[in-house]
């Protein structure tokens, strides 16, 4: 079925450069006619690159330019709604889901298409998890995540534009992420997971189907020294066993706290027998 439509689209884009081409030699459909020989359409084959992969070549340029377009911050947008509001609509409309502050529901579009989140702006709606997992987001879209003070968990697992670049930008959460996932991200390497140590608070880490990273281990390490209360996950070296148990997040409110609400991260058992023994 793929190939079946990237077979239309080709076709399509065949007939409408053509057309464009012509056009702007003064050409019609029937220049054949007029005179507009084989030998002139195979020059004009040769000097455009009319073919499969000359076709093929440009609309995968024309696909990448659409998506950095979807993925541009738009200002209006975050000055109707509101920072967390407006990122909240940028990650569901990309198949992701988001969960607020006090409410355990994490929001993510239906069948229909359907997200249920507010379009207006809507008084102490604080982001305070965000999951890209399996998205198409690339650093570009990391624009839209601005001025979130509640965010404290991020899922960026197997996302193939996740790279190095990505991770250098999160130090906009330095201050407050404290779980972050990139399991299975393939474009990352080890200068990427260097750039972690700029996440202040972070408590627990998830490095699983990483082993494409050369030095993890050194990584580890550095990582670990840089949180010793951090739990990292996923993995299989010295520093730590390997723990196939997902962190999972509190909330604490205000009543049981007595500050503002916030997320904490609370290991399973395992995870804790795991950090006593080391």
């Amino acid at each position: 079925m793929a190939a079946l439509v990237r077979a239309v689209q080709l076709k399509i884009l065949q007939q409408q450069t053509q057309a464009i081409w012509m056009s702007q030699r003064g050409m019609t459909s029937n220049s054949k006619r007029k005179g507009f020989s084989l030998k002139s359409m195979r020059r004009l084959q040769q000097d455009y690159d009319i073919s499969y992969t000359g076709l093929n070549r440009f609309l995968q340029k024309k696909l990448w330019e659409e998506f950095e377009k979807s993925e541009s911050f738009i200002p209006e947008r975050h000055q109707f709604l509101g920072p967390d509001l407006a990122t909240a609509h940028f990650v569901v409309a990309r198949e992701g889901s988001v969960k607020f502050v006090g409410n355990d529901r994490w929001f993510k579009e239906d069948e229909n298409k359907n997200n249920f989140l507010p379009n207006r702006p809507v008084m102490d709606m604080y982001l305070e998890a965000i999951n890209c997992s399996n998205t198409m987001i690339s650093y570009r879209g990391l624009d839209n995540f601005i001025d979130l003070e509640y965010l404290k968990y991020l899922n960026f697992s197997n996302c193939d534009y996740v790279d190095d670049w990505f991770l250098s930008r999160l130090h906009q959460f330095s201050e407050t992420l404290e779980f972050l996932d990139i399991s299975g991200c393939k474009n990352v390497t080890d200068r990427g997971l260097e750039c972690l140590h700029i996440l202040k608070k972070l408590q627990g880490l998830k490095l699983s189907d990483m082993d494409h990273v050369e030095n993890l281990d050194l990584i580890v390490l550095f990582l670990q020294e840089r949180f010793p209360d951090c739990v990292i996950l996923g993995i299989d070296s010295k520093p730590q066993k390997q723990i196939e148990t997902d962190v999972k997040p509190q909330i604490i409110t205000e009543k049981d706290s007595g500050t503002k609400p916030h997320l904490q991260i609370e290991p399973e058992p395992e995870i804790q027998q795991a950090k006593e023994s080391t």
